[in-house]
Order: C-alpha cells, then sequence, then structure tokens
C-alpha cells in the first residue's frame, strides 16, 4: 500500500496511572503514610515510633528496618516504606479483545484501509502484505501517511504525586517498508523519547519510558501515539502494554528532648540536738512537693528522718531524698564551784564515752606582761570557754561557762597554779600538747620556778615558732 509522503512529525499523549496497595492492583493507589505526631519526653525517658503497618519493608533515618523504633534522643526521625504497584494497565495483552482502553483509530476490518484497527493472531490473515505474529492476540493498526499524531491506545490512572512511573510495550513494524516511530504522552507531556521500530517486517521489539508525576498531580493520562507518516508503510502491531511503579514513602516525626530540673538536696547529715538544717530545691519554674506534702521551695530540718521532694518543671520532674540523723548533747557536769588551799589540788573527770576532746583555738598566749591566755574545750558538740589572766588569781568565764578557782582545765588532768604573797602567778606545772582547729598544735615547756618557754608547732607546715622567751615574772 503506497501514502502520500509526509514529513511532519506530531505527539499524541499516552496517558496511564499507576495505583495499588502494598502487593495488588487496587482502585486508588496509597501515597502517603503517617509514623507519629511530634512529641516531647523528659531526659531519661523513651519513647517508640511506630511505623505504618502492612508493608513487607521499613527503613528508618537511623538504619533500622523494623517496623517500631524507640528512641530517648532528640531529633527528627523518619520512617520509608515502599511496595511495587505490578503491572496495572488494563488488558494490555488484549486477550480481552478491544477493551480497557481508548483509540482514535475505527476498530473494524477490512485493515486494508487507513485508519483501522483490528486485534489478532496473525496479521496476515488481515493484510496480504504484511507479517507478523504475537503471542496470543495483539492490536494491529494501519496508520498509513496521513494518522502522524494519532493516539491509538490510551488509559487514565490515577497516580501519586512525586512517584516515578514505567512504561513498557512491544511493537513491530508490518509492512516491508516505513517502519513507524512511537512516542508516550503523559497528561499531553512527552516523555521525551521516541520508539522507532526495526526495519525488519514482523520483528517485535519491548520499548520501555519513564514518567515522574509533579507535586499536586494524581490522575495521569497515558497513551501511545504514532508519530511518522511514512507514504509508504507505516503500518505496526502492538502488545503486552505494562504500566508499572515502585511507589516510595516517607514520614517524619520530630522528637524533642527535656531537661529535668536539677535538684541535689546534699548529702546525708548527722545534727546535734537542737540544730536545724534548711534544705533548699529551689528551681526556675519549678512546683514542689515534699515528703510531708508542703510545697514550699525550701524545707527547714529539726528532727531526723528520711526528707525528700519531688520538683517539676516544663513538665518533666526529678526527685532527691536524703536521710537526717540527730546526736543527743554530752552530759557533762564539773560539779559544784570548789576553793583550794594552797598545796591542795583537784582532779576533774570529763570523760565521755564516744566524745573527742580537744582545743579547738588559742587566740592568746601568756607572756612575761601578764596578758591573758584563752582555751576552748570542745566535746563533739559541747564547749566550754574558759579565761586566766595571768595578773589575776582566779579564771574567767568567757562563753557560757561556770567560774571556776584559778586552775587550768586540761583534758583529764589539772595543775595546780596559784598566786604568792605579792600577788603572782605560781609556775604552771605542765602544759600537754593541744591541737585547734587549724591543725596547729601548742605546748608549754617549764624553764623554772618562775622562768618558762612556750613553743607553737604548726602541724600543715611542719615549722616550729618561738611564742615566747623564757623570762622572769614581774
Amino acid at each position: 500500500m503506497k501514502h502520500r509522503a509526509f514529513s511532519r512529525i506530531s505527539r499524541i499523549t499516552y496517558t496511564l496511572a499507576a495505583c495499588m496497595g502494598a502487593s495488588s492492583a487496587v482502585a486508588q493507589p496509597v501515597c502517603a503514610i503517617q509514623i507519629d505526631n511530634d512529641t516531647t519526653i523528659c531526659q531519661g525517658q523513651a519513647v517508640t515510633l511506630h511505623g505504618p503497618p502492612g508493608y513487607t519493608n521499613y527503613l528508618w533515618s537511623t538504619g533500622q528496618n523494623t517496623q517500631d523504633i524507640t528512641v530517648s534522643t532528640s531529633g527528627a526521625y523518619w520512617c520509608e516504606v515502599s511496595y511495587p504497584t505490578g503491572n496495572f494497565a488494563v488488558n494490555g495483552n488484549f486477550s480481552g479483545g478491544n477493551n480497557g482502553f481508548t483509540t482514535m483509530f475505527t476498530y473494524q476490518l477490512p485493515l486494508t484501509t487507513d485508519g483501522n484497527t483490528w486485534i489478532g493472531n496473525n496479521a496476515n490473515t488481515f493484510h496480504n502484505q504484511w507479517q507478523g505474529i504475537g503471542n496470543g492476540p495483539f492490536l494491529m493498526v494501519n496508520a498509513g501517511w496521513m494518522h502522524p499524531g494519532w493516539r491509538f491506545w490510551c488509559q487514565s490512572h490515577p497516580v501519586c504525586p512525586g512517584q516515578t512511573y514505567t512504561i513498557q510495550f512491544r511493537a513491530m513494524s508490518l509492512a516491508a517498508a516505513g517502519n513507524p516511530t512511537l512516542a508516550v504522552f503523559v497528561n499531553n507531556v512527552w516523555t521525551g523519547v521516541d520508539h522507532i521500530t526495526s526495519p525488519v517486517q514482523g520483528g517485535w521489539q519491548t520499548f520501555s519510558t519513564t514518567w515522574t508525576a509533579p507535586p499536586g498531580t494524581t490522575n495521569a493520562d497515558f497513551c501511545v501515539q504514532v508519530s511518522s507518516g511514512h507514504g509508504v508503510g507505516n503500518d505496526f502491531g502492538f502488545d503486552d502494554a505494562q504500566l508499572s511503579a515502585t511507589i516510595v514513602l516517607r514520614d517524619t516525626a520530630v522528637v524533642t528532648v527535656t531537661p529535668l530540673p536539677v535538684l541535689d538536696l546534699g548529702p546525708d547529715a548527722t545534727l546535734c540536738d537542737g540544730q536545724t538544717l534548711l534544705l533548699d530545691a529551689t528551681t526556675v519554674g519549678g512546683s514542689y512537693l515534699w515528703q510531708d506534702g508542703s510545697t514550699n521551695a525550701t524545707y527547714t530540718v529539726s528532727g531526723p528522718g528520711p526528707y525528700g521532694v519531688t520538683v517539676t518543671a516544663n513538665n518533666c520532674s526529678s526527685s532527691d531524698n536524703v536521710n537526717i540523723g540527730y546526736n543527743p548533747l554530752p552530759p557533762l557536769e564539773l560539779g559544784p564551784d570548789l576553793t583550794l588551799c594552797d598545796g591542795e589540788t583537784v582532779t576533774f573527770d570529763v570523760t565521755v564515752p564516744g566524745a573527742t576532746l580537744l582545743v579547738a583555738e588559742r587566740e592568746q598566749r601568756p607572756h612575761l606582761h601578764g596578758e591573758c591566755a584563752r582555751i576552748v574545750f570542745r566535746w563533739c558538740c559541747a564547749e566550754r570557754l574558759l579565761q586566766h589572766r595571768c595578773g589575776e588569781c582566779g579564771l574567767q568565764p568567757i562563753a557560757g561557762s561556770e567560774p571556776r578557782p584559778r586552775y587550768h582545765l586540761l583534758p583529764r588532768t589539772v595543775s595546780r597554779s596559784g598566786c604568792d604573797h605579792a600577788g603572782r602567778d605560781l609556775p604552771v606545772e605542765r602544759w600537754i600538747d593541744r591541737t585547734n582547729a587549724h591543725g596547729e598544735s601548742g605546748r608549754a615547756i617549764r624553764c623554772g620556778c618562775d622562768r618558762w618557754r612556750l613553743h607553737q608547732f604548726r602541724c600543715h607546715t611542719g615549722k616550729r615558732d618561738t611564742v615566747a622567751h623564757c623570762g622572769s615574772r614581774p
């Protein structure tokens, strides 16, 4: 069959939309997933993010491949699933006859007439100049020279925006000359590839091209057209049209971790009877709940027991506990005031089980000019402070002590000191080493009846300093 040459090559839209479920074709494709809403957790907590059910493969931003993941740190977590649509072209192998597609050609015989199409197994049966056999029924088209740009197969399907679809088919030239050129259009836009059939008469070829749905596109018209207008030939067979895609879907959830309130009531403590301790849980924007139901930021401890508070800020809570113990004050009784005669001595016993007796400080030391000595004795929490004035016969109470007659009070021993007839102090018979609260030790050494030397030894430096030299009392 001879046709007038026609040089114009036009395009006709080929529309086809892919939609499907996770494993089979459905009326509407799944085009979006949702994992979880954005969420906020407290430091130390974890949250489980759930992937959508019904898919065979999952990929999280963490690299995990399970449907659900558990996270405990801030971040944006995405989950990706994919599923193959399979071939969702309707009657693409024409086993159902002239159904499931639209065409601009006329479905009728004879095929010797330009513009007619027919479905059969052997082209030569319908046109004595054609050659071509299918593996079943296929579409035969007598395009002729006057039909470039005519659509011969179109289907419309829903699609997912942003997804890429593959259009595939087989085609052959039925005539001995003028092998046709075919093209695929989606929504009237050319996919960019010309599919030129083989010049070998009756030689099948497989062609394919892809198309990505633009944003917002939910339906597509997939069409195949004949683009050539050869004056001779331009007739072809078409079979096994397929439309498919691998749909890849992703959703993101943002997890925010709120720090816990910073809370520290301090270590466990032991106090003495009568003492109090202030526990402070102050936190900016916080609310408070103590062990007894009180809601202040601070709590004053006045008795033994466990104490605890829960502080809530920014919807997150933290707790702390502390145990407070109390020790009773040690009993201390030196007895009534005494008056001794010259030459008499008395021993005071201040032994308290479990107590430590030490000189906490010596603010002044006696020297040749009669300045005062201050001695502090401590038993655990009890304290008694006495002062001896070198130029007077007697002890002066300084802090809460009772008057005592003319004696230096030393641990377990009292050494006699008195006044002669001239009103002068007699020498201290001996001093025992003492250590004060700053780690310093003092030692008084008798030099003679009325001569003496007082040394002080600083424990932390190992240095011995002479505080006063031996000399005569005035």
